[in-house]
């Protein structure tokens, strides 16, 4: 073939267009023609489906079309077939179809998984339609579209109920309280998730009844009940140890890790989210890697390992973005808003915020946009814009109550009470606090509780309450110490010192702030940091001795 010859060929107007010429049954035809000979090229014909689509993740034994499989599926589309031929070409597509879509969900193209599952949903009725729709929804809410897969497992808990397949029910009904859960929905995602649990009692599944144990912990992490999450996930735990089902385990230690670095055990956190990742790694779950990744990251920003957290949210970043974990992603970029806030500049924070937000509200994960509201909003206080920041915090808390996020809701609150502190309402700024230490302390907050401990100390400070702000720092210094939140530790030490000042010890006052600055180094150069300072200086002249540089 001649040059010119090949470019007529290759030119994509003119090959279509050579297509079109053709009649239909020629154009089937040939598509026949291609199947069979992709087919042959591969190994030959692929085995045929033994029993119904798996209601979880599954290895099919491998065989040479599975990477032609999509391609195999395509030939079969446009491929026209009469009387007993139709039905041949029924079991190819739903073969074909099947083996796609598993090849698509393991190379975490989810998008491309859920078409196909959709596909073969259409091609399907009764029970095996409904599993087919569960495993599309699966996919999407893999590629955070869960508004998408909602009513997917509406319609595969329908046909479930019409079959009498009661595990089929079972797992829609968990999986759908995923999406509740996931779209701050928590009350129907309780509902859900009890009746699931009661049907994997019923088909006496252990693995489903590990998963619902599973489920129910995440649950409980939402809403704040950590001691409850820990129960769960420790009983989960226990079933998938004895199953030997590594994957579910893995999950399952990544969230009690999760449990331990709210309640401030920070070292079982670390240890918990490293054992997860190996196994994630062990196992070549990229997805699982990604978040593991992203949850180490925030402990070692919270230690003081600032350069690694930032390493290590980058890594995370790239693997989510490489396994289309968009849901992940966009809370990986709401945490590093944080670091890059102190180390790239508050527009660099900014720009993450945004995006981040954007990838929330795409997805519909409300309780991850209340968060990163939240964040905006500490950047405007950062900058003194106390006006916009009173309005952000105002809509974060919203949704907090809205999706049952305690801790947050507390969180807020107590940024609110450092709004009037700054703004010269001292009295109103711990009325603030003293609501959230109530709930942050109902709720088990450890990190949080202290943090708020820490702002009532600088209201009572400021206001002249001397002895009671001391008595407070002390208590929040030794929280911070217990949870290992270094950068908190540092600004309470060096509020300490301050404390201490006007009672005529410059040599004690002195070592408190160095002790305090010295834990604070590694976190960068803050407004925050200047503004202490400045306190410093001026508590210094007060004081009529030398500032503490």
């Amino acid at each position: 073939m001649n040059a010119e010859a090949a470019y007529l060929f290759r030119h994509a107007l003119l090959r279509d267009a050579a297509y079109q010429l053709q009649l239909p049954a020629e154009r089937s035809r040939l598509h026949r023609l291609a199947f069979e000979i992709v087919e042959q090229l591969h190994g030959g014909p692929a085995p045929l489906p033994e029993g119904p689509v798996p209601l979880e993740d599954t290895r099919l034994p491998a065989h040479p079309t599975d990477p032609v499989a999509e391609d195999l599926v395509q030939h079969l589309r446009a491929i026209k077939e009469r009387g007993r031929g139709r039905r041949r070409l029924l079991v190819l597509q739903q073969t074909y179809l099947r083996r796609a879509a598993l090849v698509a969900d393991r190379a975490n193209r989810a998008m491309a998984a859920a078409l196909l599952w959709d596909e073969l949903a259409a091609l399907s009725s009764g029970a095996e339609r409904g599993r087919c729709l569960l495993r599309a929804a699966s996919s999407l809410v893999d590629a955070g579209r869960a508004a998408e897969a909602e009513p997917r497992l509406l319609t595969a808990i329908a046909e479930s109920r019409k079959a009498g397949d009661l595990r089929l029910e079972g797992v829609a009904l968990g999986s759908l309280a995923g999406v509740y859960s996931d779209t701050g929905r928590l009350a129907p995602a309780a509902a859900a998730y009890s009746q699931s649990l009661e049907i994997a009692r019923q088909t006496g599944n252990e693995g489903d009844i590990g998963k619902a144990w599973h489920n129910i912990g995440t649950l409980h992490i939402a809403a704040g009940r950590l001691a409850e999450a820990e129960q769960a996930l420790q009983d989960a735990r226990v079933i998938q140890r004895r199953l030997k089902d590594t994957a579910a385990e893995c999950d399952c230690i990544a969230n009690l890790g999760i449990v331990f670095r709210n309640v401030g055990r920070m070292h079982e956190a670390e240890a918990a989210y490293l054992e997860a990742l190996a196994l994630n790694r062990q196992s070549g779950n990229r997805r699982g890697e990604g978040v593991c990744l992203g949850n180490l990251a925030d402990v070692y920003f919270e230690s003081g390992r600032v350069q690694l957290a930032l390493d290590t949210y980058r890594q995370a970043l790239a693997i989510c973005a490489e396994t289309g974990n968009l849901r992940a992603e966009g809370i990986l970029l709401g945490n590093l808003a944080s670091i890059e806030q102190e180390f790239a500049g508050s527009e660099t924070a900014r720009q993450s915020c945004l995006r981040a937000l954007a990838i929330h509200r795409e997805v519909g994960n409300r309780r991850s946009e209340g968060i990163t509201l939240g964040n905006l909003a500490a950047l405007l206080f950062e900058q003194r814009q106390f006006a916009e920041c009173r309005t952000l915090y105002e809509q974060a808390l919203a949704i907090h109550r809205e999706v049952g996020n305690r801790r947050s809701e507390g969180s807020c609150i107590g940024a609110l009470g450092l709004i009037e502190m700054e703004t010269g309402n001292g009295e109103l700024a711990l009325q603030r606090f003293q609501q959230a230490l109530d709930l942050l302390t109902v709720h088990g907050h450890r990190r949080a509780v202290g943090v708020t401990l820490g702002h009532m100390a600088t209201a009572h400070r400021r206001i002249g309450h001397g002895e009671t702000a001391l008595t407070l720092l002390e208590r929040a210094l030794a929280i911070h110490r217990e949870v290992g939140n270094q950068s908190e530790a540092g600004f309470t030490l060096c509020e300490l010192a301050l404390c201490r000042l006007p009672g005529g010890n410059r040599d004690a006052a002195e070592t408190l702030w160095r002790e305090g600055q010295a834990l604070l180094s590694p976190f960068g150069a803050t407004l925050a940091k200047e503004r202490l300072a400045d306190e410093m200086r001026q508590a210094c002249a007060k004081a009529g001795v030398p500032p503490f540089e």
